[in-house]
């Protein structure tokens, strides 16, 4: 058996095997042994006609039988002699007959062969951020209002209102309801960072009863259509009738709401605003390290140059798009999104999201990264206080969990590139 390979630009590898004649009788007589107990001829039994009989009258059928053993178990062979590490399925591309010899050519994909850049040393900014006392006052001001009364009210006087509406959209240019447009009802509290300025400015000091006109302004395709008339920016009018008006009434901080808030931790008000602000500078601590990370993950993914397994990318893309149908696919502006447009919306960032897993993966290998018990015991412990399972019952689920595995293994890569970095310390507006 002789065999020759090549690797293509897109990372994948055609092997090409040639077996001879005596070599070839082999399979030949394989592909008989697993026939012949359904070969019948007059004058034999089934499964009994001798193999020359066979061959006479199956000589076609046995012969591409054989050619199609001969080429996966010669294919296997060579993948286990040479230890390739094989991520998709083989396809056999060109098989023919010539001079007695079979000549075959499979093509496959395997995990590429990583040389890293150097990963320890990285330089990255820092985002820094210390909690003013105004935004501690902005967090208890919110827990006034969450924790507040609701009271019927007629009069839209500020943000601290919630609001029952019905919206029925309008012509952009008649302002008349749009034909066939149904009306259709929400709840939504003023002052929500998440609510459109436009509609809490056409709310306010308006009563129940009253009808608006919003202005929605959106960039890009509205309706999901790969449309270049649908760049840029776009505006869809409303009709807003308001139903109902709400006053949030705040609570008053006192020695009472902190006990009852904290349950019972906190009696005063100095204590409870260091918690605030311990809770706040936790918030900013952990976007901080979130930024650093993005910035391994881009810098590392940028600095490492080779083809990316296409059998992964189609992995991360099946479950990206399935992901983002089952989240956003019921909403009007996605319903009749092209499959094919969102695959090439998302190919970027599936391709470095694979990109950054390989290259993680190597780190981990290189420098020897394990999943310790330590590490199962802390997580197990972690776990129990928020589920309720005692940790030995957790212990044996992680164990036995290889997608919580990998997601240690994961974080420790991180950690270990992090405790290697330079960093420089810079605010939150310098990061791009």
């Amino acid at each position: 058996m002789d065999k020759k390979i090549s690797t293509s630009e897109n990372g994948k590898q055609l092997m090409e095997i040639i077996i001879g004649e005596d070599e070839f009788q082999v399979y030949h007589k394989k592909a008989y042994n697993k026939l012949k107990k359904d070969i019948q001829l007059p004058g034999f039994r089934r499964g009994k006609v001798p193999y020359p009989m066979a061959i006479k009258a199956y000589g076609k059928a046995l012969e591409a039988d054989a050619m199609e053993i001969a080429s996966q178990e010669e294919f296997q062979k060579v993948v286990e002699q040479d230890k390739i590490n094989l991520i998709s399925q083989p396809s056999i591309i060109d098989i023919i007959r010539e001079n007695g010899a079979i000549k075959f050519k499979v093509e496959y994909e395997i995990y590429p062969s990583i040389v890293l850049t150097d990963y320890k040393g990285i330089t990255l900014d820092e985002p820094t951020h210390t909690v003013t006392d105004e935004e501690i006052q902005e967090d208890i001001t919110k827990i006034l209002n969450a924790k507040g009364d609701i009271v019927e009210s007629d009069v839209i006087e500020d943000e601290n209102h919630v609001i029952t509406a019905d919206f029925v959209e309008l012509d952009s240019e008649t302002k008349e309801p749009v034909e066939g447009a149904e009306s259709k009802e929400d709840h939504f509290y003023l002052n929500n960072e998440k609510i459109d300025t436009n509609l809490v400015d056409a709310l306010l000091t308006h009563k129940t009863g009253d009808t608006v006109i919003y202005e929605f302004e959106h960039e890009g395709g509205h309706d999901g259509e790969d449309n270049p008339d649908l760049e840029g920016q776009h505006s869809h009018f409303y009709n807003v009738t308001i139903k109902q008006v709400q006053k949030i009434v705040p609570k008053e901080l006192n020695e009472e709401f902190i006990k009852e808030y904290s349950d019972g931790r906190f009696d005063n008000e100095d204590d409870f605003k260091e918690e605030i602000e311990f809770q706040l500078q936790e918030q900013w601590d952990q976007k901080s390290k979130e930024l650093l990370e993005q910035q391994i993950v881009t810098k590392l993914v940028n600095d490492n140059e080779f083809d990316v397994p296409e059998a992964f990318v189609k992995n991360a893309l099946d479950q990206m798009i399935g992901n983002f149908q089952q989240q956003f696919g019921q909403a009007p502006q996605f319903k009749n999104a092209d499959s094919q447009a969102l695959r090439d919306e998302f190919r970027p960032m599936a391709v470095q999201n694979v990109k950054w897993e390989l290259i993680r993966n190597s780190i981990v290998e290189n420098e020897g990264i394990k999943v310790e018990d330590y590490d199962i015991e802390q997580l197990a412990n972690k776990e129990a206080e928020r589920t309720g399972q005692t940790p030995e019952q957790l212990i044996e689920v992680i164990k036995n969990n290889d997608q919580v595995q990998s997601s240690i293994l994961a974080k420790k890569a991180m950690e270990f590139i992090m405790d290697f970095a330079i960093t420089n310390e810079v605010d939150f507006e310098d990061i791009d």
